[in-house]
């Protein structure tokens, strides 16, 4: 039997591994949803909501805020307002698996991943909320965007074998890295930090351990520091 010494450093152990590690999974049933109203725009960093799945009307139904109510998208792209009518679409061409969100003022930022019969991909829209336009869409490198983080007029977005700085102005890069993956690493970037005020990081689970694969880049000029 343990002893309460030996059973304290098990529990300690544990948890440092899980807070180092890469590997972990999207809850979609359970994402939080505090940040449902639009973000103050202070160059703090944030992290996009990811918008939850729910069975009702229709499967596959994704909740989303804008202005703190709660609407309701289709997996065809359809947005449903509160009061039941179609407000916009997001404009896919098959079904959206994955879906980020964040508002500005009066623009709703998506980031998504959509899936036909011929593969997946992504991309990242500013819809314009009073009217329900489309400002841009973007292309976002890879099969599978991660969650984007928000600081001041840029999205940090990482995808498979991809990492971006995404201007919300117009949806153009400021920089952005493809075909990053290699023999199995460098793919699902899933986490982004800063670990200085001009640096910012892109992690990803490695396949073969707790570690991450880390890509670091510097944020003003685009150039890759260290990739391990």
């Amino acid at each position: 039997m343990l002893n309460n010494k030996t059973m304290h450093w098990l529990v300690a152990a544990f948890f440092a591994l899980s807070s180092t590690s890469c590997h972990h999974s999207a809850d979609k049933e359970n994402s939080d949803i505090a940040g449902i109203v639009p973000q103050a725009d202070d160059g703090t960093p944030y992290s996009a909501m990811e918008a939850r799945y729910t069975s009702w009307p229709a499967p596959d139904t994704m909740l989303i805020y804008i202005d703190g109510s709660q609407y309701k998208v289709s997996s065809k792209g359809e947005v449903i307002a509160p009061d039941g009518r179609r407000s916009f679409m997001i404009g896919n061409e098959g079904v959206i698996e994955t879906l980020y969100f964040t508002q500005k003022g009066n623009s709703l930022f998506l980031f998504y991943t959509d899936t036909t019969n011929d593969g997946s991909a992504s991309f990242a829209k500013r819809i314009d909320i009073p009217t329900g336009k489309t400002i841009w869409t973007s292309d976002v490198t890879g099969i599978a965007v991660g969650k984007p983080v928000i600081r001041g007029q840029f999205a940090y977005i990482g995808s498979f074998g991809f990492v971006g700085k995404l201007k919300l102005k117009n949806g153009e890069y400021d920089w952005k890295y493809s075909n990053l993956n290699n023999a199995g690493r460098f793919e699902k970037f899933q986490e982004i930090v800063f670990p200085s005020g001009r640096e910012v990081a892109f992690l990803a689970p490695h396949p073969f351990s707790i570690d991450c694969d880390t890509v670091v880049i510097n944020d003003l000029t685009g150039e890759i520091i260290k990739m391990n």
